[in-house]
């Protein structure tokens, strides 16, 4: 009897051992199967297009008009999907302008890479990266978050490639501290094989949320984006290098003649005692040694983005939205309140008034559709299409009449 007693145990170990492996055995293939299938999608799109530069691949793709003599190329922070979430905004220029997103190493796309990600590396994989596209300069830089650091170090080391820089609250360059330089991340390993044993492809979409409400097909691409970087070695290390990177920039700066816009919507009224420190001791000395800028300050009236988000698809999971009374009731009297509040400022003269600076277009002004997927706890997404375009122009030239009304010289 003592007998069937030790071999019952281990025959349950035996065969919940084979079942791990026969369950890890078919993540393996799935995740092996579905990268196939993404990568296939991802073409079919227009959102892969792989172009060596040497030692690997990285993913270039051009959007717009190819005949175009502005050359818009897009540089993202220390995110994925930035091709994806900016389409929105670059659709609405395609006919005059080429736009071309580049992914640096491990995002989007691109191929991983174990090297240190340094700031001089980076800048001359983008410049390998065009070139094997069989695109020549002069190139128009627009860089968001982290990308501003990179584009800052192109435009000083060579500022004959570049015909104007537009930063898109890029992250500041400045001089760092040895003490903050030797910070870096703990790594990636247990993210690298999650997604290696196709966890990640079933978990992953269930924890992003689609704030940005994209539609279906652009909402897989992210996910499929997301996917692809969060695990890669080049995305670590170019995250512990941060600071290296912001330093070295700092000082390869130099002042060139190439016209440079930063676009700013962190310091807003520079009243505020924190912002106006963060302007003159942060944001104003990095300029200044580029020289040739100018600064757009964007005042939100909100204090955070998808403003009202649940609010508004609460209301329109009952069929009860109403955008002219959401408008008329909420973000005009804002408006009204910003723009009186702005006519005694000292600088009204060097006012730029953004009229829904980011907005959710899809949730405000979008046609509900309703949606069968489960994890929709609302039952509709939001579809921005020519009626909610519509809606939008119609929206946003009120609010144009209502400022012009309040400041004629807006």
């Amino acid at each position: 009897m003592e007998k069937k007693k030790i071999k019952k145990p281990l025959k349950i170990f035996i065969i919940l051992f084979l079942a791990f492996v026969l369950i890890l055995a078919g993540l393996i293939i799935f995740h092996r199967i579905k990268h196939g299938s993404d990568i296939k999608y991802l073409t079919e799109k227009g959102y892969y297009n792989p172009v060596s530069i040497g030692d690997c691949s990285l993913n270039a793709v051009k959007f717009g008009n190819e005949n175009s003599d502005r050359k818009i190329v897009v540089l993202s922070g220390m995110g994925s999907g930035l091709s994806v979430d900016m389409r929105p905004m670059t659709k609405e220029l395609e006919d005059d302008y080429m736009f071309i997103f580049i992914g640096r190493a491990g995002w989007d796309g691109s191929d991983d890479k174990k090297d240190e990600r340094s700031v001089e590396t980076i800048v001359e994989e983008y410049r390998s990266a065009l070139k094997a596209s069989g695109l020549e300069g002069p190139y128009t830089l627009m860089a968001h978050s982290m990308g501003g650091v990179y584009a800052s170090y192109w435009v000083s080391k060579y500022p004959e490639e570049i015909d104007a820089f537009i930063n898109i609250d890029g992250t500041y360059v400045e001089p760092i501290t040895e003490e903050e330089m030797s910070r870096s991340s703990s790594g990636n390993l247990l993210l690298k094989a999650a997604v290696n044993l196709g966890i990640g492809d079933i978990l992953l979409p269930a924890l992003l949320s689609n704030d940005s409400n994209l539609p279906k097909d652009e909402w897989r691409i992210y996910c499929i984006f997301q996917l692809m970087s969060i695990s890669s070695d080049a995305v670590a290390k170019e995250g512990s290098a941060i600071n290296r990177n912001r330093n070295a920039t700092w000082n390869s700066l130099v002042e060139t003649d190439v016209p440079k816009l930063y676009i700013s919507s962190r310091d807003g009224d520079l009243t505020d005692a924190v912002s106006k420190e963060a302007n003159e001791k942060e944001l104003i000395p990095y300029l200044e040694k580029m020289g040739n800028y100018e600064i757009v300050y964007l005042q939100d009236i909100y204090d955070t983005w998808y403003y009202k988000h649940d609010d508004i698809m609460a209301l329109r999971s009952k069929g009860e939205y109403d955008w002219q009374k959401f408008i008329n009731e909420d973000y005009l009297p804002k408006v009204e309140k910003t723009v009186k509040a702005m006519q005694n400022k000292q600088y009204k003269s060097k006012l730029v008034y953004c009229l829904y600076n980011e907005c959710d277009n899809g949730i405000w002004f979008g046609e509900s559709v309703k949606d069968e997927n489960p994890d929709n706890k609302y039952g509709v997404w939001c579809d921005y299409n020519d009626k909610g375009k519509d809606n939008f122009n119609l929206a946003w030239k009120q609010t144009y009449d209502l400022v012009k009304g309040l400041d004629t010289g807006a």
